[in-house]
């Protein structure tokens, strides 16, 4: 796409606002249960945030709501019973009166919630159950420190919904390591009969595949190999049988595929390798969601766990190479480990890459931006003459961050040193200037600035042009984002989308 200088501009402060953002959020939420997407704020941490809370009773409901959608809503009174917080804006008594659309039940204890005093804004009444409410007490009393979660593993999978989504989200945040903390006090006949449990969300099924990578035996790596091989035993239809008990086990399995497999090897280490290689990467069988989830697994033990060796992985990887499709999954990967043996491979699939495909030649540029070696600027200049605006692209996203484990092996087997990653004011410059600038005449500037100034490892890339998501997880352990700030960093994402949508038009508008 040819773009006008306000156009460039427009564009690359767009993509650079959307990679360091997106960087950002995956790093916040780096020390979470890897697996696990947490449903919402858990009770503690909306109790924490809020200014008041208080039970309260339901003293007046509406009868009934009005047919006509014009009239004004009517409100239900509550009135506060008890007070857990805020003491100093809120008394007992107080009457309360608010939306309500749940079933009115005054016989019923209320949960409120309010902030921004002193005139309270309430959220809408939680109608609590008798076992709820006992566990809401309980939650009040629990430490401030890894050992609460002991007391939320007895309310995984709880009778009833509220208390166990909130313990689910208790564990979705929690650190990986404090979940390995938990191993001698985890109900392993328990967590498997969950895994094994067709009426166990998904969600909630990878949350047991995490535990039980880190309590399980031998007899339950067997078992998850067995689950592995199935996937991709026989290749899908094109219209499966939604009736077949097959189809759906296939289902299940593929739901927390990413979960199981990582897993597997933490049980089983290097010697599991084989089984997900042979299934889910070198299998013409397997579905590009399978891939991605082996891929995903591998990388959360690359830099989470120490269970498979670097070069084990790297092994791994080079088999997604053969698949055009999908080799833009790994080259991030390859990448920031410094494997510098795949260039020819790359160079070639830079040159062989069709049009419906050809997104793979930008990760192929930021890997050979990222390399050291001289035959990687050799490459950087024949490859712009072939594609410029592949390499022009990639100048507008930072280059990869490097591994952060170890000292990775380069090229000709020998170790790098790790002192290329001091500074990323270069890079930044050399992709500024190459945004405005013929590409081929300034790549090896390019590449020497890159290499020079490769990004620190809690640095994540965006790749562009890719057809799936990218994710890093970073080894800093920060503290988990609060419902505001999430919100501030997805703004400011979609604020960095518009310019580069805007950046789009207009260029499009110029040619026309």
């Amino acid at each position: 796409m040819s773009k006008t200088p306000i156009c460039q501009w427009i564009w690359y402060i767009g993509t650079i606002v959307v990679a360091t953002m997106w960087g950002t959020s995956v790093a916040q939420q780096a020390a979470a249960c890897p697996f696990c997407s947490a449903v919402s704020q858990t009770f503690a941490e909306e109790m924490e945030s809020m200014d008041a809370v208080v039970y309260a009773e339901l003293v007046e409901a509406p009868d009934k709501i009005p047919e006509d959608s014009n009239a004004p809503l009517p409100k239900c009174r509550f009135r506060v019973a008890e007070i857990l917080k805020g003491e100093q804006w809120v008394k007992p008594g107080t009457d309360i009166e608010i939306f309500f659309f749940g079933t009115p039940d005054k016989s019923r204890k209320y949960l409120m919630m309010a902030a921004d005093p002193p005139e309270l804004i309430w959220s809408t009444p939680i109608g609590l159950s008798d076992r709820c409410d006992k566990y809401l007490k309980e939650v009040r009393e629990l430490p401030r420190d890894p050992s609460r979660l002991q007391f939320f593993q007895t309310h995984l999978e709880d009778q009833d919904e509220m208390i166990c989504r909130d313990a689910f989200d208790e564990f979705a945040k929690a650190p990986y390591e404090d979940m390995i903390a938990l191993r001698e006090s985890m109900d392993r006949a328990q967590i498997v009969a969950w895994v094994k449990d067709p009426q166990v969300p998904s969600e909630r099924r990878k949350l047991y595949l995490t535990m039980l990578g880190i309590c399980g035996t031998r007899e339950d790596a067997d078992m998850l190999e067995e689950m592995i091989r199935f996937v991709t035993a026989v290749p899908q239809a094109a219209e499966p049988d939604p009736n077949d008990p097959q189809v759906e086990r296939r289902r299940q399995i593929k739901g927390g595929l990413d979960a199981l497999v990582a897993s597997y090897l933490s049980l089983r280490g290097d010697d599991g390798m084989p089984a997900v290689e042979e299934s889910l990467l070198d299998n013409s069988n397997a579905e590009f969601s399978d891939t991605y989830s082996a891929i995903l697994a591998l990388r959360f033990h690359g830099t989470q766990t120490e269970r498979i060796s670097h070069m084990r992985i790297l092994e791994a990887f080079r088999l997604v190479l053969t698949k055009p499709q999908m080799a833009d999954l790994v080259i991030p990967d390859l990448a920031r480990w410094e494997d510098w043996s795949v260039i020819p491979q790359l160079v070639t699939l830079f040159k062989d890459a069709q049009e419906e495909a050809n997104w793979v030649r930008v990760p192929i540029v930021n890997y050979l931006q990222a390399c050291p070696l001289p035959e990687a600027k050799q490459q950087l200049e024949e490859l712009a003459k072939i594609d410029a605006e592949a390499v022009r692209r990639a100048s507008m996203f930072m280059p990869f961050p490097a591994a952060a484990a170890g000292k990775p092996q380069v090229a000709d087997g020998s170790q790098s040193d790790g002192n290329s990653n001091e500074n990323t004011d270069s890079s930044v410059d050399a992709a500024k200037d190459l945004a405005q600038n013929d590409p081929a005449e300034n790549v090896s500037e390019m590449h020497d600035s890159a290499v020079a100034g490769a990004a620190p490892v809690e640095v994540t890339m965006l790749d562009s042009g890719s057809h799936a998501p990218k994710e890093q997880r970073a080894v800093s352990s920060p503290a988990p984002p609060t419902a505001r700030a999430v919100g501030i960093v997805g703004a400011i994402v979609l604020i960095g989308s518009a310019l580069m949508a805007f950046a789009m038009y207009a260029a499009k508008r110029a040619q026309g």
